[in-house]
């Protein structure tokens, strides 16, 4: 008897055992059936997209996957045994992995206007839904207006007693339009209005970025007169291919835009809005330029609008998430700020312009190298070196440069990353060393609607914001970041 009870005790114990491990076995199988299908998913949404993009719906929104609500656009089973995945499409005009988990809330499943970015979620199922598996991925659009500048707001400076922003405007879109002042508006996407949406271009011209380009293949751009004098009325006209004087503005260091006759040096006149805050007020040109933050000859252009003709060509720090803002010596302190682009008429900056933007052009050791950050006085000799924050404090400061690099303490040394580092977060970086070894130059934010940003130290991340001259990622692959969730 005891030899029975032993022998089925055993067997019990074998059975479970067995039991146990069919059941992690199917567990398992099921897990990884369902990672399967969400990989098909994210494949199938990519296949969608580039399908958009093929010969004859080529720049056509409607032929991009397209759903109401948050529903999914791309659905598929990879087999009638290991399952199906439902994989959602969000279109976006900014980086999604800058968004984080808000961008499938914010990103729209059908493009209503032209995306720069898709935020793609896919989820996989297992053989009766049993086991699920959630891959998200981001995809680049290949437009033909690269980098971070899809267009944005030019908003004139708001005084503290201001209830409302106001920014240009340009409608409707055609030849000898005058451009108004109008309340700052933006889509349900947060993107800008097509009639505030404006390009500041390389070749310093204010373009208005959604004119119809079968009726203005050069586009249209901001224009008084051919020969400019004061009085005249700002309107759009079209661009021409070799770009007309009257047809470039310069930010200068009281952030006005002025005008130039021959290209090379800044006239006497500049824009001037005719009754400030009023919706429809047209814009003048005036000769009392140098006025300062006023809410009629201030302006301030929005990251997404462009930085002009600043860059590296120039000798400018654009920071590339506050694409249009660079890195300001703020001369009248011993600060730096993210302070709207000032542009030279001439590349690189002639003797004239550089007493406008001196303090925005600076010397950087060779990239992937350690040295120092300096501005250069308009003498040709002076320099101003850029100094970590002190302990305690977060702002960097400026400083007499020391005598050599050499002779240089830490709290002067940075490393100058660039395109020299093995991956995209890393890249276009300027970071500390020593004691601040892993803290990145960037602009610290502080909330509200402010023209200007004070620089410090940051934990160094993957953040736009502590990247400075910044080239765009682009992803060979089609997909990037792909995780699961």
């Amino acid at each position: 008897m005891l030899v029975v009870i032993v022998g089925v005790g055993l067997a019990t114990l074998t059975l479970n055992t067995m039991v146990r491990g069919a059941a992690d076995t199917n567990g398992e199988t099921g897990r990884t059936s369902a990672l399967l299908a969400a990989r098909s998913g994210l494949a199938g949404a990519l296949g969608a997209l580039r399908a958009a993009g093929s010969t004859g719906t080529l720049g056509v929104l409607s032929a991009l996957p397209c759903t109401t609500g948050q529903q999914a656009q791309v659905n598929g089973t990879i087999s009638t045994k290991d399952g199906h995945y439902r994989t959602t499409v969000h279109y976006l005009a900014s980086d999604p992995t800058q968004l984080g988990d808000a961008a499938a809330s914010i990103g729209p499943t059908c493009a209503t206007t032209t995306p720069h970015w898709a935020y793609i979620v896919a989820l996989g199922y297992s053989t009766g839904d049993r086991y699920q598996r959630k891959l998200v991925a981001t995809y680049q659009f290949k437009l033909r207006a690269m980098g971070n500048m899809p267009g944005g707001q030019i908003r004139v400076y708001r005084t503290p007693a201001a209830t409302q922003d106001y920014c240009l405007t340009g409608y409707p879109p055609a030849v000898g339009t005058s451009l108004t002042m109008s309340v700052c508006a933006t889509n349900a996407d947060s993107t800008t209005v097509d009639k505030q949406k404006f390009g500041y271009m390389s070749d310093l011209t204010i373009k208005l970025m959604t004119a119809d380009p079968t009726l203005y293949p050069n586009g249209l751009c901001a224009q008084a007169g051919t020969v400019e004098a004061s009085g005249q009325t700002l309107k759009l006209q079209d661009c021409g291919v070799v770009t007309s004087n009257s047809q470039k503005w310069a930010f200068d260091s009281a952030s006005n835009f002025r005008g130039t006759d021959n290209g090379t040096t800044l006239n006497s006149v500049c824009w001037n809005i005719v009754t400030p805050n009023t919706t429809g007020s047209t814009i003048v040109l005036k000769t009392s330029c140098g006025v300062t933050t006023t809410n009629y000859e201030s302006w301030n252009v929005t990251a997404d609008a462009g930085s002009g003709a600043a860059g590296s060509d120039s000798g400018q720090l654009v920071n590339f998430k506050q694409f249009g803002k660079c890195l300001d010596f703020n001369y009248s302190g011993v600060n730096n700020w993210a302070f709207p682009c000032k542009q030279s008429l001439t590349l690189p900056p002639s003797a004239l312009d550089m007493g406008q933007i001196w303090n925005e052009v600076w010397t950087l050791p060779a990239f992937g190298t350690k040295g120092l950050v300096y501005t250069t006085r308009t003498d040709g000799i002076t320099r101003n070196c850029m100094r970590a924050p002190a302990t305690g404090q977060t702002l960097v400061t400026m400083a007499t440069c020391p005598a050599s690099v050499a002779a240089a303490s830490a709290d002067f040394i940075w490393w100058a990353r660039g395109d020299k580092a093995t991956v995209y977060d890393e890249k276009y970086r300027i970071e500390g060393t020593g004691t601040w070894a892993g803290q990145c130059l960037a602009p610290l934010p502080a909330g509200g609607a402010v023209q200007a940003d004070w620089v410090g130290l940051a934990a160094c991340t993957g953040d736009y914001l502590q990247k400075w001259d910044a080239v765009p990622p682009v992803s060979t692959s089609g997909l990037a970041r792909v995780t699961e969730q």
